[in-house]
C-alpha cells in the first residue's frame, strides 16, 4: 500500500469565515475525488484539534493506494489537477509525502 499523505497551514486564521470556507473547499474537493478517481483505496480528510498552535498545520489528507501505479494515476487525473488550482489559489503552505507500507 501506498499513503500520500498532504498537510496545509492556512497562513491567516483571523478570519475564522473565510478558514471555515477553505476547509469546506478542499474536504468538499478530495471526497468528490474519491466517487471520481476508482484508483483511491481510502480518502481521509481531518483538522488539526488545535488550531491556536502556529508551528503545527492546519488540515491533512491521507489517501491510500494499491500501489505507485495507482497513485501517479491519481496526480495526474484531470479532476485532481483541477482541485490542484483551486488549492493553490488559496495560498496555503503545503507539505506532502508519499511512503509504503
Amino acid at each position: 500500500m501506498i499513503h500520500h499523505i498532504v498537510m496545509w497551514k492556512i497562513s491567516d486564521k483571523t478570519d475564522m469565515n473565510l478558514y471555515q470556507a477553505n476547509k469546506e473547499i478542499l474536504k468538499d474537493g478530495f471526497n468528490n475525488l474519491y466517487k471520481l478517481i476508482t484508483e483511491i483505496h481510502k480518502i481521509s480528510f481531518h483538522e488539526n484539534v488545535k488550531l491556536d498552535d502556529e508551528l503545527n498545520y492546519d488540515l491533512s489528507l491521507l489517501v491510500e493506494f494499491k500501489d505507485i501505479n495507482n497513485l501517479n494515476i491519481y496526480i495526474s487525473h484531470p479532476e485532481h489537477q483541477k482541485l490542484v488550482k483551486i488549492i493553490k489559489s488559496l495560498n496555503l503552505h503545503r507539505a506532502c509525502i508519499d511512503i509504503e507500507v
